[in-house]
């Protein structure tokens, strides 16, 4: 009994963390969309770091915790390509 609470347990984290990180993913490709208006991208910018944090406080191993910092040197690396098209 106690095993299928912990699978279930792990099988909604992964759950959460797959929505989080379809979040992240819909934010980012929006926010380098530039045929999307401006304000549009800037307020996806403004609010990618809330399933960012969300990751971060579900990263209970190494590999959770790197896979964070990919996502977060992903948006470094994108918000720096199309940071000339958000300047307003």
């Amino acid at each position: 009994m106690q095993e299928e609470a912990v699978f279930i347990g792990t099988a909604d984290t992964e759950a959460r963390r797959g929505l989080f990180e379809g979040q992240f993913r819909l934010l980012l490709d929006t926010v380098m969309d530039e045929l999307v208006p401006r304000h549009w991208r800037c307020q996806c910018l403004d609010h990618i770091h809330t399933p960012l944090g969300s990751l971060h406080r579900l990263a209970d191993d190494d590999a959770s915790r790197r896979h964070v910092r990919q996502l977060l040197w992903e948006l470094s690396v994108s918000s720096r390509y199309v940071q000339h098209s958000l300047i307003g």
